[in-house]
């Protein structure tokens, strides 16, 4: 995948997976700290989501690589709420939020490609 093609996707990922964070972690964090916090999310697990996987698994890697983006993203955030701001978050609290976030972009996603694929079909 080229820069062109990869850099709009983490883009958008970012942005709709910040929303989310933005709106679900505003009691424990700063706004500064949740642009830091998704920023470092998604640069740990977009570019295996997008660039590894799919080499790995072909065309069927979204389950395997969303539940791995869940996975790592909710540790990640139980470490981050514990070390940044000194707060005790529940497990299930943190794999929830990830989910979230990573439901919202992984189905934009999905509708997007989708909805390419059905509109060049229709063209042909």
């Amino acid at each position: 995948m080229a820069v062109e093609q990869y850099l709009p996707q983490f883009v958008a990922t970012f942005c709709l997976e910040l929303v989310v964070y933005g709106i679900l972690l505003q009691r424990v964090f700063s706004k500064k700290q949740i642009l830091a916090v998704c920023m470092f999310l998604n640069a740990i697990t977009h570019p295996l989501v997008c660039l590894v996987f799919p080499r790995w698994l072909g065309n069927y890697f979204w389950i395997p690589a969303e539940l791995f983006a869940w996975v790592v993203e909710a540790l990640l955030l139980l470490a981050f709420a514990r070390w940044v701001a000194h707060y005790k978050m529940e497990w299930t609290n943190a794999f929830a939020i990830s989910l979230a976030a990573n439901a919202l972009s992984a189905g934009v996603g999905l509708l997007i490609f989708s909805g390419y694929s059905l509109f060049f079909r229709a063209l042909q």
